[in-house]
């Protein structure tokens, strides 16, 4: 493949990425992978995976979920407290996440 047609995947990779939401970030993208990969991780299983704080993980999830500060989510994941530990939460990507992830993957 070559660098130009390598170059405009990324391209349409990120007008995906803008089309959804406008402020998506590097760590935003790195969860919804990791919680597409994972079996209902946890925020303890994210930061590890990821070097990401457990309270920037809780925020990035409330946003890709069900909504922060008076503001609606992106409806992508929903989470739940964790059998194990109630103050940590599993998480797992809504029919929404799972689509979303897979037309981000169909650029590769």
């Amino acid at each position: 493949m070559s660098r130009e047609s390598r170059i405009e995947k990324l391209r349409l990779l990120m007008e995906e990425l803008r089309d959804t939401d406008p402020d998506f970030t590097p760590q935003t993208v790195t969860l919804i992978l990791w919680i597409g990969a994972l079996d209902h991780p946890t925020q303890t299983e994210l930061s590890e995976r990821t070097g990401y704080s457990p309270s920037g993980i809780s925020k990035t999830l409330r946003k890709l979920g069900d909504g922060l500060n008076g503001e609606a989510g992106l409806g992508l994941l929903k989470f739940e407290p964790a059998v194990a530990n109630g103050r940590e939460k599993v998480a797992w990507l809504t029919t929404k996440g799972e689509k979303f992830l897979e037309r981000l993957l169909s650029h590769f």
